[in-house]
């Protein structure tokens, strides 16, 4: 049995991959893996612990990324 997404979680989903990429591409790995863990975990219909477990990630990796890019 899958997991069925709607129309707008499927844009949503896209434009935090174009968000991602402009990311990566302008601002480095680190910043734009940590954008897409969150704006997945923000989107896609799953348990509570997966979702913390994507945002504590997906923040981590974006202050990791800021700290490197900044020193």
């Amino acid at each position: 049995m899958g997991v069925t997404l709607s129309s707008r979680q499927l844009i949503i989903i896209l434009f935090v991959a174009l968000v991602a990429l402009l990311a990566v591409i302008f601002l480095g790995a680190l910043i734009g893996l940590g954008i897409v863990l969150i704006g997945l975990a923000l989107v896609l219909p799953m348990s509570a612990k997966w979702r913390y477990a994507f945002l504590v990630i997906g923040i981590i990796l974006l202050v990791i990324g800021v700290i490197v890019r900044v020193v």
